[in-house]
């Protein structure tokens, strides 16, 4: 359901599913013992640095660049830090859907970890960096998604890929 990229306002008309709950109540509603996880790796020909900026601190201009159907708006101030907090708007599926996002993990150059909430769905996600010689870097892109079945990862770990495969061609 591709690239529609909603303006802020239409939070309000119906255009968009309400967030249910704030990102602080639902961190438990996460149950490790009910989560799949599903990551993608690729390695990208340039320095960790570079992806790091790319990816972290320039995190809601660049997203719908790798993910059009992905829109975020940073609404704390200062740069990307534990405690950031995002809009989200996804429209992959079939009802668009408002949400947020907290960064909950933050270790510069090596990853951001982050409690997304889209609608009534929330998932941990995660930015790794590793070196991988002076001037290439392994990114791995993962998140744990409540109540999936191995249909379900299926069709997320695709997007995964599709993700890292244009952040490489945006960085190389």
């Amino acid at each position: 359901m591709g690239g529609v990229t909603p303006d802020p306002e239409q939070m309000n008309t119906g255009a968009f599913r309400p967030v249910s709950r704030s990102v602080d109540r639902v961190a438990s509603a996460v149950s490790e013992e009910d989560t799949m996880d599903i990551e993608a790796t690729a390695t990208i020909n340039c320095p960790v640095a570079r992806v790091w900026d790319f990816c972290v601190v320039h995190h809601a201009e660049n997203h719908p660049r790798w993910d059009p159907d992905i829109r975020l708006e940073q609404r704390t101030e200062g740069p990307v830090a534990k405690g950031t907090v995002f809009d989200r708007w996804n429209s992959r599926y079939q009802t668009p859907t408002a949400g947020r996002m907290e960064v909950t993990g933050f270790d510069p150059e090596r990853s951001m970890h982050m409690l997304i909430q889209d609608g009534p769905i929330t998932t941990r996600g995660r930015f790794v960096l590793a070196p991988d010689g002076p001037d290439r870097t392994r990114l791995t892109i993962g998140g744990e998604f409540p109540g999936m079945d191995d249909s379900m990862a299926e069709k997320i770990r695709p997007l995964m890929q599709r993700s890292l495969e244009t952040i490489r061609g945006f960085l190389e």
